[in-house]
């Protein structure tokens, strides 16, 4: 899944948040366009895989605190479908 488009898809940090969510979920893809749309897979506490609803996330953040708001957007998703949270570094 990360070849050699990896280096095209955003600054360091977000290439490094991605890898971070890519470990911890069941099924991984993206999309790279102006922004990055990501799709998540994993399975909740029953068993049954649930696919996320595409995170987006700007290819260059202006924001300091966005790998906080973005991991805090995808838990809030994880907890409404009875799925463990996260922990990114």
């Amino acid at each position: 899944m990360f070849g050699s488009k990896e280096n095209n898809i955003g600054n360091k940090e977000v290439r490094k948040f991605m890898k971070c969510l890519r470990k911890q979920f069941d099924e991984f893809d993206y999309e790279s366009g102006n922004h990055i749309k990501i799709t998540l897979t994993k399975k909740n506490r029953s068993g049954e895989k649930i696919t996320l609803p595409k995170i987006i996330i700007s290819k260059s953040p202006s924001c300091g605190n966005w790998k906080r708001i973005k991991t805090g957007d995808i838990n809030r998703i994880l907890r409404e479908r009875d799925i463990p949270e996260i922990k990114l570094n």
